[in-house]
């Protein structure tokens, strides 16, 4: 009896030694196994699901691991609450032109984006770009599906760091003067709104004249009298060598000012350094029982790599009679090569009561550009090619009437003359031989 019931009991000891058992607590190992004995060396490869074991130091599943991939300590790891790029959207206003062939393009290197049309004036467009970093994008305004350039707009920007960015694009940031297919002096934007192809150039049909009026030839635009006067200032005034540094002051006798006897007043202030840079200021007033004149003369000269740049004011007031004329200025003057030299600038001039042309005191706006030749025995240099874009005063004195643009290469014979009313149509086109005028161009010191 005691035999039949101890043999079951054995093979049934038999069949549980036989299991694995090593998750079984209170039970111990099954004969022969070592993995659990403390004489035998650890592989060092512990359970990786077993979060009490805090001696295995290779356990990805553990928290405090440096070589974590998720630490944020670690260099190599991306930080996520740091943005990498930014969303920037351009919303983009074109100078006013109708045409069903229109496009705007964004250009950055090899990249390219086209804006799409909001209607009127207006387009848009988005890029997405490295956060925090500095950007040049040019913003290209195209007609004929891309084949006419009627305007650029350069932009330098740096990016944030949120996750939206706006960039706003006016119309008076395109630069549309430079960009004329056929040379003749009017851009492509005006000749288009003007309703002439911008890729003939119409010159062989034009009228030629010798100066700017037929009916007067010692008479030419108010702007080129503002012109040659501005390019002068102020380096007629300038001595031979720098530096240059006076002061003078001179005073009116005190029964002056009660306009009993004439009397005059001078200041001049001058202080350039040795590089011909600094301030010069100058202030002429004469006195007269039924008189009071003064002119006052005021600008900034730099000069670095033999460029000279030239920024001031010109104002001349007579009291009694009402005359007023003044003009800001800044002008550049390079040098071309041995025999050509060169200024550029940009003026505001306005004037009332000098002559009968002048602006009936409204301001206008000129710029040029322009390339020439010495005239041997004088100061001044000849025009030969350039381009001069300016106001023409209208009868309403808070408006200006029209554009003109006179421009030439060095290999046209004429000069081309064009004036757009501010509708864009061509009020009057003609070629003339001579400007008539000159620029200050005696910068050799």
């Amino acid at each position: 009896m005691r035999t039949r019931t101890a043999l079951p009991f054995l093979l049934l000891l038999s069949f549980l030694g036989g299991c694995d058992t090593s998750d079984d607590e209170g039970v111990g190992p099954a004969p022969g196994d070592t993995s659990n004995d403390p004489s035998e060396p650890s592989s060092g490869s512990g359970d990786p699901g077993d979060p009490g074991d805090p001696g295995d130091p290779g356990d990805p599943g553990d928290p405090g691991d440096p070589g974590d991939p998720g630490d944020p300590a670690n260099p190599a790891t991306p930080d996520p609450n740091v943005r990498n790029t930014v969303r920037v959207d351009y919303d983009i206003t074109v100078p006013a032109y109708v045409s069903d062939a229109l496009q705007v393009r964004l250009v950055r290197g090899e990249d390219e984006v086209t804006a799409s049309w909001n209607g009127d004036e207006f387009w848009y467009a988005s890029e997405r770009l490295p956060a925090d970093a500095p950007t040049s994008p040019v913003i290209t305004f195209y007609d004929d599906g891309g084949g006419l350039v009627l305007g650029t707009a350069e932009l330098a920007f740096r990016t944030g760091s949120n996750e939206m960015q706006s960039i706003r694009i006016t119309a008076e940031q395109f630069d549309t003067a430079r960009w004329d297919e056929d040379r003749d002096g009017v851009s492509n934007l005006d000749e288009s709104i003007a309703g002439t192809d911008p890729r003939v150039d119409e010159a062989g049909e034009l009228e030629v004249r010798e100066t700017f009026n037929p009916f007067d030839a010692f008479r030419r635009p108010t702007a080129l009298e503002a012109l040659e006067t501005a390019s002068a200032f102020y380096e007629s005034s300038m001595p031979e060598t720098f530096p240059y540094v006076e002061s003078v002051r001179e005073d009116a006798p005190a029964e002056t000012y009660g306009y009993t006897t004439p009397g005059y007043v001078y200041r001049l202030e001058a202080n350039l350094d040795a590089s011909g840079n600094g301030r010069f200021f100058r202030y002429d007033q004469l006195i007269e029982r039924n008189d009071n004149t003064v002119v006052e003369e005021e600008a900034t000269r730099t000069a670095v790599d033999g460029q000279i740049d030239w920024e001031g004011t010109y104002a001349r007031v007579d009291s009694s009679s009402g005359v007023r004329e003044r003009l800001a200025f800044t002008t550049t003057f390079t040098g071309i090569g041995a025999s050509m030299r060169g200024q550029s600038g940009e003026l505001t001039y306005d004037s009332f009561g000098t002559r009968s042309d002048d602006t009936g005191g409204v301001p206008i706006a000129i710029s040029y550009s322009l390339s020439g030749e010495p005239i041997d025995g004088t100061p001044v240099c000849l025009p030969v090619a350039g381009r001069i874009v300016y106001d023409e005063p209208g009868p309403d004195p808070t408006e200006t009437a029209a554009k003109t643009t006179i421009a030439k290469t060095v290999d046209d014979t004429y000069w081309r003359v064009t004036t757009v009313d501010t509708g864009g149509r061509v009020v009057s086109r003609f070629l003339v031989r001579s400007l008539g005028t000159d620029f200050h161009c005696d910068y050799g010191r």
